[in-house]
């Protein structure tokens, strides 16, 4: 992994070098005229928009979406996964619940902060450029990046607080710990970079009064084609609610996301379009409030070389399936995680692990190969799990999440589509361990119609930043808790309905009945929640579930449920709610404290 700057270490506002001709000047004069500095830059709309660009590459840092934040860190520690791979024992670390010495917290807080220092370098330059060189004509596109820049900000924080925050304000939490620093200018010295973290209500108090900024000044504007991946103007009022919600103020929670799902023009897709919308077809669709638009990239290595237009998480979670040429497994990429085992139940699977068979149709006078192949799962086995699927007796969303060994196939490298591989068990299983698992593939977000390392590690699919299922299950939640339990209901099944194939909004043979029905996971966690099953089963794979299980304290619960992974057995703790301040940061701020307990 690449080393960073820390971002209390002092950087100023981005130097820019220019090649210009050589001009004569006063031999007392020490500026270089080959610079632009925040006094002379920027000076054109162009400019200003590549200062407002960098605060959106962030977003692909190989530490956040480019390939870390979710496939790396979030989808171990809420186990959504199973890590096969053992060399890298930090990953093994998250895996278990145990941060003290990961080396992802620190390469996590860089890149966060990274983009808020560079949403701060772009607010100093749009005020300097609206002193010095804005016309009258640009107001309104002013006012809009502005916006974008001020909700991403928001964004970033929104991260830093969920995920190195002491403790968040439902559940009695309390508000008074130490949260993370507020940065909102860029510093002027090397001392006014040593900032002190902030208290979890202050940094909260902040996200809100960004985001309500954010939404005044984008009008809730609606993108045209060529700017389809800009912030659109209802995202801010969309996330509002959200941290609203996180911080336990439902009454506003309630309001803002009702007024979301009323006015903003959103609605959910029917499920047959909304079960493709992950692997990189129906972007920027209804349902989508914010997304980052990955492009496939042939020019270098994803994230790790070339242009910064994609991610490279899908070379982590890539399927397993059968090697065209013979009968053993590849992976489409890496392949170093799988669906957690206990993922399925949850799901309502409860097949056992599949026996292998000798295959009927076996020529022993041919090769081996995806056509001739000499051993299969059970015939049986695989006609009950398509009954199971078909008639609904699963959660259909596992099938939208995950892919089933020798049920499902893919195509991958073939110019005819036609040309479908099969998917096998997860390769990176240890081979003693092989029989013991389950080792289904990650299907949201994979590379299911290209071979993600022939085009060098570049992913397709956007990942969805706040989409309407999830306003409708936070509105449901803040209903909940002011006491409106007939509303809650309804919303927790327009959301379970789509899933099912119905209209949301007429009543289904499956709804739930109340708050407190049962539901596909038979566990203690979730088995009589349908709120917060539904969050889990919607949303699942997605980089969400974990913020839930800090905001409401049952990471004990889930780590009873879950309990080990092939890393090792889970450690829980209350220190893994939240990570440590990494190291460098601390010797670097003397104004900093370490989170209580590391």
């Amino acid at each position: 992994m690449r080393s960073r700057p820390y971002i209390f270490l002092y950087t100023g506002i981005a130097v820019f070098m220019l090649s210009i001709s050589a001009c004569k000047k006063d031999i007392k004069d020490v500026t270089d005229p080959n610079s632009y500095n925040s006094a002379n830059f920027p000076q054109t709309p162009a400019q200003l928009k590549s200062v407002l660009g960098g605060i959106y590459a962030q977003l692909r840092d190989q530490s956040l979406w480019g390939t870390n934040l979710n496939a790396k860190m979030i989808f171990p520690m809420d186990h959504t996964i199973d890590l096969g791979y053992l060399g890298d024992a930090g990953w093994s670390q998250l895996c278990q619940n145990s941060y003290a010495n990961s080396s992802y917290a620190g390469s996590l807080w860089a890149g966060l902060y990274i983009g808020v220092q560079r949403a701060n370098t772009f607010l100093a330059s749009l005020d300097n450029y609206k002193k010095k060189y804005a016309a009258a004509a640009e107001a309104t596109e002013l006012s809009y990046e502005e916006g974008e820049a001020r909700f991403l900000r928001a964004l970033y924080y929104f991260y830093l607080v969920n995920i190195y925050g002491q403790s968040n304000l439902q559940n009695g939490g309390s508000g008074d710990l130490l949260g993370v620093p507020l940065v909102t200018t860029v510093a002027a010295s090397l001392q006014g970079s040593y900032v002190k973290q902030n208290t979890i209500r202050q940094v909260w108090d902040f996200i809100i009064s960004e985001l309500i900024t954010a939404d005044t000044k984008l009008q809730k504007h609606s993108w045209d084609a060529p700017n389809i991946s800009r912030v659109p103007g209802w995202a801010p009022n969309a996330l509002l609610g959200k941290a609203y919600l996180f911080s336990g103020d439902y009454a506003n929670a309630k309001k803002v996301l009702k007024d979301v799902i009323d006015n903003s023009g959103h609605t959910l897709m029917s499920f047959d379009i909304y079960k493709n919308m992950f692997n990189g077809a129906n972007k920027f669709n209804n349902e989508s409030f914010f997304e980052i638009n990955n492009q496939l990239d042939v020019s270098g290595f994803g994230v790790y070389w070339g242009p910064n237009i994609t991610s490279s998480a899908g070379l982590i979670y890539s399927p397993t399936l059968m090697n065209i040429n013979d009968t053993t497994a590849v992976a489409n990429g890496y392949g170093n995680e799988f669906l957690h085992d206990k993922n399925l139940a949850r799901f309502g699977f409860n097949l056992p692990i599949w026996n292998m068979t000798p295959n009927p149709n076996f020529n022993p006078g041919k090769p081996d190969g995806p056509y001739n192949v000499r051993n299969i799962c059970d015939p049986n086995y695989v006609s009950l799990s398509q009954a199971l699927r078909s008639s609904q007796s699963v959660d259909p969303r596992l099938y939208v999440s995950a892919l089933q060994p020798w049920v499902d196939t893919i195509a991958t490298d073939s110019a005819s589509k036609s040309v479908r591989r099969v998917v096998l068990r997860a390769k990176e299983i240890p081979n003693n361990l092989k029989l013991q698992y389950y080792g289904w593939s990650l299907r949201k977000y994979a590379p299911l119609e290209h071979n993600i390392i022939n085009l060098k590690g570049s992913d397709l699919a956007s990942f969805y930043i706040l989409r309407l299922a999830d306003i409708y299950l936070l509105y449901a939640e803040a209903c909940a808790q002011t006491s409106d339990d007939a509303t809650a209901l309804e919303y927790v099944n327009k959301v379970h309905r789509r899933a099912y194939g119905y209209g949301p909004d007429a009543s289904s043979p499956l709804d739930y009945k109340s708050l407190s029905d049962a539901t596909r996971a038979n566990d203690p966690v979730l088995g009589n929640n349908p709120l917060r099953y539904e969050r889990w089963a919607e949303l699942f794979g997605e980089g969400g579930w974990w913020f839930d299980v800090v905001r409401w304290k049952i990471g004990d619960k889930e780590a009873a449920y879950y309990q080990k992974t092939i890393p090792g057995t889970i450690n829980w703790t209350n220190t893994s709610y939240y990570f440590p301040i990494p190291t460098n940061e601390l010797n670097n701020n003397p104004s900093m404290k370490q989170n209580n307990g590391y």
